[in-house]
Parts: structure tokens; sequence; C-alpha cells
């Protein structure tokens, strides 16, 4: 019994009903949850030629979740930043900042340092 399929979309059809319901399980858990995390802030300057850089650390988020929380914050502070390692690195010292961006977000935070 061979079928014919136009898309990916049709095999669908062939999934059992609890796979469904598995998917869009997964389709929840990929967005992040301030709520659920704690977001380490700190001042580096190792290895940087002495220049400070506010660290964001403790996300559990994918990659372009990271990059689009990078922008905003970059933004809001009027500096450059990268998502290095599930890190996000703002240039200069805006730890006030950007404890008050995340707690706002739903973050909980902690200083560190």
């Amino acid at each position: 019994m061979s079928k014919s399929f136009s898309s990916l979309q049709d095999l669908v059809s062939l999934l059992p009903d609890d796979a469904k319901k598995n998917e869009q399980i997964i389709e929840k858990k990929r967005g992040y949850d301030g709520s659920q995390q704690r977001i380490d802030i700190r001042l580096d300057k190792k290895s940087r030629g002495g220049k400070m850089v506010t660290v964001l650390s403790g996300f559990q988020s994918n990659p372009k979740e990271l990059d689009t929380l990078c922008q905003t914050f970059k933004k809001l502070c009027g500096t450059g930043g990268t998502v290095r390692d599930n890190l996000i690195e703002i240039q200069g010292d805006h730890r006030k900042k950007m404890e008050q961006a995340l707690i706002e977000r739903g973050y909980k935070t902690r200083m560190i340092g």
C-alpha cells in the first residue's frame, strides 16, 4: 500500500494523535520564560585590554531569541554588544540598566561582584 505525498504536511496525517500533541508541547517549550530563569549580571574586564563589559549569563534560550534580546539591550544602552556561548556581552558598565530591563521582562536577577 503505497501512498503518494505532495508535501510534508501530508505525512502528519499518518502520525498517531499522541505524536501531534507532543509536537505542540515542544513548540511551547521553545520560547524563553523569564520567570523560570535567574540571570547573573557581572562586570568583566579580563582579556579585553582594560575595557569593561557587562556580562549577562544564565539564559536558557535558543540563539535567535538571545540575538533579539541582545539587540534590545544594545539599543537601550546605546552601545555595542554580542552573544557568545549563551552569554550576552554589552560594552561598558550597564549593570543597573540591565537589571531593570530584565526585571521588567520577568527575569529573576542576581548581581555578582
